[in-house]
């Protein structure tokens, strides 16, 4: 047990390229070596916010080398308590004689490997020339969903919304360096007309993205 390698958010954050993830996660799709079942999902109540929540179990496996499972719970009100809606943890599991090789904070790896899905998606779905986002949504993966798309599309020209305008600004003052303008706005129909490619991260029960507001060639 001494030997098992703990992997912290901080070392996830320093460590990722968006480029290189994915890069990987395209090839790892396109292969049938590594085995993922459909994931578990439990919904439990929760009664002290009077909300459920959720806990995911999410193994893969490619055989005779790597096994691991994720373990997820979303809970919808642990703004209240201003720590993230996603927690988890990653065990990575030797395939072979099955000794558990590492722990993964798994809130970055799950926005980071969240994001970089999406933006897999951009490269085969979006104009190449798409030069603005629109992201909906402030909450951890926001900003991973912005860097992934920038990384794989010509963005100069991001917009923001949220159902806080405060932490949308305090995104936009955290990104503001970057290769690209941000800007936070108060209403999604500001900009979903004009933008390129529209990317949306919310628990929102109600539609956020109108039809009557896009356009042909948006992604």
């Amino acid at each position: 047990m001494n030997n098992i390698k703990q992997i912290d958010q901080e070392f996830i954050e320093k460590h990722t390229i968006f480029t290189e993830l994915i890069s990987e996660i395209r090839n790892n799709f396109s292969t049938n070596k590594i085995l993922t079942p459909i994931r578990h999902h439990h919904d439990f109540p929760n009664p002290e916010v009077n909300k459920d929540s959720t806990l995911f179990l999410m193994p893969a496996w490619n055989p005779s080398k790597n096994a691991g499972v994720k373990i997820v719970t979303v809970s919808p009100k642990n703004d209240q308590f201003n720590i993230p809606t996603i927690q988890g943890s990653y065990i990575y599991i030797d395939a072979v004689k099955g000794f558990v090789k590492a722990f993964l904070e798994a809130n970055s790896l799950t926005v980071k490997r969240t994001a970089a899905a999406s933006a897999l998606a951009s490269i085969f779905l979006s104009n190449k020339d798409s030069s603005s986002l629109l992201m909906i949504g402030t909450g951890a993966l926001s900003t991973n969903l912005i860097k992934a798309h920038v990384s794989v599309r010509p963005i100069n020209s991001v917009f923001i919304w949220g159902r806080n305008f405060e932490k949308a600004t305090a995104i936009c003052n955290e990104l503001k360096n970057k290769n690209f303008t941000i800007h936070p706005i108060r209403k999604i129909e500001e900009k979903i007309s004009k933008v390129d490619i529209i990317s949306c991260a919310t628990l929102s029960k109600i539609p956020l993205v109108k039809g009557k507001y896009l356009r042909n060639g948006q992604h």
